[in-house]
């Protein structure tokens, strides 16, 4: 009994005792040189008080927004207790805002359904202004101001062929191809370079495993040609039939096959 008794007062002794000091010279706040409120006069480091720049996780650059679709903004930064003024605008001017919000918390998502205002649609960015002095002066010494990147917001169509660009602004009008359509003429050199000269690989020339010299291959029977060889990106057109006497032609098989 008395054992324990001493035991239990030595062990609260010893956490009674356990305090740090502070001085009335301490300065509490950030002291990470990455942050927005960095204090190199900061003594004491409290990382809950350190405000970064806004990351936009969505739209980010390759986003293809359709017109008045619902879509979702979504970030990390920026002081948790001030509001957010949201805008977006042309991503090569920065005009043309169209205010998205004047005042929303920030908790890192924002549904919106898409508009453009009285602007065309076209490519973008989130425009987000966060007063952190409340002096409802917007100034970028004072005040936390953040771009996503450029996304496009398409009018019609959306990016149907995934190239990152609205449908509706792309549209072609001469080129593509090598399998990205529209109307282009590239195409797949033998080296499987789009619109290329066929100088990136090596080609080495056709080598017959079938037939070989003295098979003997009946009128009507069922044989099998292969070789090796020749690009892998051009289809062979035809099989010639020659007199090895004559070097004649004396038979075409015209065919449109994948070199396999």
């Amino acid at each position: 009994m008395n054992k324990n008794f001493i035991y239990i007062f030595g062990y609260i002794f010893l956490f009674m005792g356990c305090e740090i000091e502070q001085t009335e010279n301490d300065v509490y706040g950030c002291c990470y040189s990455d942050a927005w409120n960095y204090n190199s006069d900061v003594t004491v480091h409290v990382d809950s008080v350190c405000i970064y720049d806004f990351i936009f996780t969505n739209p980010v650059e390759g986003s293809v927004w359709e017109k008045d679709n619902s879509e979702t903004i979504t970030w990390t930064g920026g002081d948790p207790n001030i509001d957010i003024r949201v805008s977006m605008i042309d991503s090569d001017t920065d005009l043309n805002e169209v205010l998205i919000s004047g005042s929303i918390p920030n908790i890192g998502t924002l549904d919106w359904v898409v508009d453009v205002g009285a602007y065309e649609a076209g490519e973008k960015k989130i425009y987000f202004l966060q007063d952190l002095n409340s002096d409802n002066i917007i100034d970028t010494v004072n005040d936390l101001i953040s771009y996503s990147d450029n996304f496009f917001i398409c009018s019609t169509g959306g990016d149907v062929d995934s190239d990152g660009i609205c449908d509706d602004i792309d549209d072609c009008i001469g080129e593509y191809d090598c399998a990205g359509e529209c109307n282009g003429s590239a195409i797949l050199d033998q080296c499987g370079e789009c619109n290329g000269d066929g100088s990136s690989c090596e080609i080495l020339p056709f080598e017959f495993l079938s037939p070989l010299e003295g098979d003997e291959w009946l009128e009507g029977s069922i044989q099998t040609i292969s070789w090796t060889g020749g690009s892998e990106f051009i289809n062979i057109e035809r099989i010639i039939l020659g007199d090895v006497n004559t070097n004649q032609i004396q038979a075409n098989i015209e065919l449109d096959y994948e070199n396999t």
